[in-house]
């Protein structure tokens, strides 16, 4: 099996990840607190945490309009209400982590604003010296001024854009922690190219396609 190959199943794995992460599943474990949620997946001595994005609630709403930049002392200057977000489930995500085995690998993934939560989250845990083996995200929107645009990313990063989903190209003036990978088609409805459902289709497809 190819390589590339091996990335498609496992970031097609991680969009199943963050549809689960939508739903309340007894089997899964998940972290919950002030209105974010994220699921935590041992698997195989790996450990995969699945950042669930907006169901339109109070706390996604403050979340998704509080655009104005506010300044992290490890992350620099960042959208505020990924920030919040992040900050909220922070303690929870921090601890999963420590409990992980040493040598396992940790994957972190989100949809919408899970993806900012997950990039934001990623880089924290970075500065406290736990390495993500990868980064993926699926429409999620921009949440960084204080990593330079232009400065690699000091992991596996992997941030995609079905179709023509408008969510990857706001809040205007942030910036991805690295450039886009298209998938999908873009649609008449673009906020149709939105739901983790297409991009999961989408890799699917990518995936049958690059096995065959």
């Amino acid at each position: 099996m190819s390589h590339f190959v091996e990335i498609l199943r496992l970031d097609y794995a991680l969009a199943r990840m963050c549809q689960d992460a939508y739903r309340e599943t007894p089997d899964v474990a998940a972290i919950e607190r002030g209105g974010m949620r994220a699921t935590v997946t041992p698997w195989g001595g790996d450990l995969y945490i699945a950042f669930r994005g907006s169901v339109q609630t109070p706390a996604d709403f403050y979340a998704d309009l509080s655009a104005w930049p506010a300044r992290d002392k490890v992350l620099g200057w960042c959208d505020a209400g990924f920030l919040r977000a992040t900050d909220v489930l922070w303690p929870g995500i921090a601890e999963a982590v420590r409990a992980m085995p040493a040598r396992g690998a940790l994957y972190i993934t989100g949809h919408s604003l899970g993806g900012a939560m997950a990039v934001l989250t990623a880089l924290l845990l970075h500065a406290e010296g736990r390495m993500p083996a990868g980064v993926v995200t699926f429409g999620a929107p921009r949440a960084l001024l204080g990593w330079a645009p232009l400065r690699p990313p000091p992991f596996p990063t992997r941030q995609y854009r079905d179709g023509n989903d408008p969510v990857p190209t706001v809040p205007w003036g942030y910036h991805h922690l690295t450039t886009l990978t298209r998938i999908g088609s873009p649609d008449a409805d673009p906020f149709r190219a939105h739901p983790i459902q297409r991009y999961a289709a989408a890799l699917q497809r990518l995936t049958v396609e690059a096995a065959a």
